[in-house]
């Protein structure tokens, strides 16, 4: 299982590094509606942090508290069937 990362991130760099006609080249930023952006250094052609000021914004209220993953204030309830449920509350939710 240690070669599976490796292989799905040879895969999205390799994708994310192909310009197509509307995208810009290589080194330089490819806009994309959704997914995951890699930055690609131009000069070693190996994975590089973002540049400055290309930060993801900050989250909103409503996005802080669902993608919270603290447990407190949340309390077990016991179900019909037996066993036990937990409101979420909203949180625990992917970005």
């Amino acid at each position: 299982m240690g070669y599976l990362l490796p292989t799905i991130l040879a895969a999205i760099v390799g994708f994310g590094a192909t310009a197509s006609a509307g995208e810009k080249a290589m080194g330089e930023k490819i806009i994309m509606a959704e997914g995951l952006t890699v930055h690609i250094d131009p000069k070693t052609g190996k994975i590089a942090p973002p540049p400055p000021g290309d930060a993801q914004p900050p989250l909103s209220p409503s996005e802080k508290e669902s993608t919270s993953t603290s447990s407190e204030g949340l309390t077990e309830k016991p179900s019909p069937q037996g066993g036990y449920g937990v409101d979420l509350k909203g949180r625990f939710q992917n970005r």
